[in-house]
């Protein structure tokens, strides 16, 4: 695989536990320009070499992934701080933004009383 070059590919996104965590819609593929950092460094090491047509098996670790898990990243936010009206799940993902207006995702990964 060239740099600069448009790659198409579907993907199934599996959990440690074999559990479908996100893919490619039916006939809905997913497109990125190889050497452009818009996908994992390690998922596109992995399949670099793959010919048009191959299928290919690729584990990361959640390090090589999502980075190393740092606790001190954690932060606890009060229901209050979410519109009222908003129903609130493990698992929900939102962006914000921080004091300089970079975007920070993050995830509810606990809900306490």
């Amino acid at each position: 695989m060239k740099a600069n070059q448009v790659v198409t590919i579907n993907y199934t996104l599996k959990d440690s536990e074999g559990e479908i965590i996100d893919s490619t819609s039916e006939g809905k593929s997913f497109s990125f320009l190889s050497g452009s950092e818009q996908i994992l460094p390690k998922l596109e090491e992995a399949i670099g070499g793959m010919l048009i047509g191959s299928k290919k098996i690729v584990a990361l670790t959640a390090e090589d992934a999502y980075g190393e898990y740092i606790d001190d990243a954690v932060q606890v936010l009060q229901r209050s701080e979410f519109p009222k009206e908003m129903e609130i799940k493990e698992g929900m993902e939102f962006v914000t933004n921080d004091a300089d207006g970079n975007q920070m995702p993050f995830v509810i990964s606990k809900i306490t009383d």
